[in-house]
């Protein structure tokens, strides 16, 4: 009897037979295990949601509350959908349904077109040359990691006339 008093309960680990990962539940309630789909409350969709499955059952748990259990499957490429995930999940659609469309407008800047004209310094449609000059010689220039804007672009520079002769084509009938 003295030895009993000794031993302590069972562990707070669970065994090491349990598979588990940690993510965020997607849009659709779904969690892939091996090759099938495990259906998740929708409540907990966008949040971080802890799986656990074993030999016999999967378990998904969303701070610290249990959020699906099923019967783990061990056939390939099926979906497994409780029907009070899919009951929850088709009353959210309606929810969203009802909402008024205005409700769901986000509002957005609008600026004249001009703006970008002088942000990309286009000047009556042809894009004006780099404004600035580097100063090589200055040390603490710093050069920039993206190459200057095109000044001119024209169907030439992206395919030789060659290509257009071996074709049979003439760059005159483009206007080249």
């Amino acid at each position: 009897m003295g030895d009993r008093r000794g031993l302590a309960g069972p562990p707070l680990v669970d065994p090491p037979g349990w598979w588990r990962t940690s993510l965020r539940l997607p849009r659709d309630h779904y969690v892939r295990l091996d090759t099938n789909d495990y259906s998740i409350h929708p409540l907990a969709i966008g949040r971080r949601i802890e799986v656990k499955a074993d030999l016999d059952q999967v378990l998904a748990f969303c701070e610290g509350t249990e959020v699906a259990r099923h019967a783990r499957c061990w056939a390939r490429h099926q979906s497994l959908t409780d029907p009070s995930h899919a009951a929850a999940a088709k009353a959210g659609r309606e929810r969203a349904r009802q909402q008024p469309a205005a409700a769901r407008q986000l509002d957005v800047e609008q600026r004249p077109l001009d703006t970008y004209d002088r942000i990309f310094g286009v000047i009556d449609g042809v894009v004006s040359p780099p404004h600035h000059d580097p100063d090589l010689s200055n040390p603490n220039h710093r050069r920039s990691r993206y190459p200057p804007p095109f000044t001119s672009l024209s169907v030439t520079s992206i395919r030789p006339h060659g290509e257009f002769m071996r074709r049979g084509l003439s760059p005159e009938v483009f206007g080249l």
